[in-house]
């Protein structure tokens, strides 16, 4: 998945499962922020029984809350977004990368 705040992008690789849990960590600490619809569709797509058939879907979604988290400034820069997407040496994240915006 990419990951746009402002100039930069990073692209990562996580499960979908990580991607619940951090929605989940963004709802708790952001209780209350109304956060776009892509949020309660990804608690929705959790439920379904066979995931592997919907893969192009799933990813199209995760892509659009990507977008739609970023696109919050509360969420955009919060340390639980940047932990997610942004590796860090210190930490020995090998995640993704990041690019910045001359490259």
């Amino acid at each position: 998945m990419r990951a746009r705040v402002g100039p930069f992008e990073c692209t990562t690789s996580h499960r979908f499962s990580d991607f619940l849990r951090l929605s989940h960590e963004l709802q708790h600490a952001f209780a209350k922020l109304k956060f776009p619809p892509s949020a309660a569709k990804l608690q929705a797509e959790r439920r379904q029984l066979q995931p592997q058939r919907h893969i192009e879907g799933r990813m199209r979604l995760l892509q659009r809350y990507c977008d739609d988290m970023c696109a919050l400034d509360q969420t955009a820069g919060s340390q639980l977004m940047v932990t997610f997407f942004w590796p860090s040496a210190e930490r020995g994240d090998t995640a993704g990368s990041v690019v910045a915006p001359d490259g």
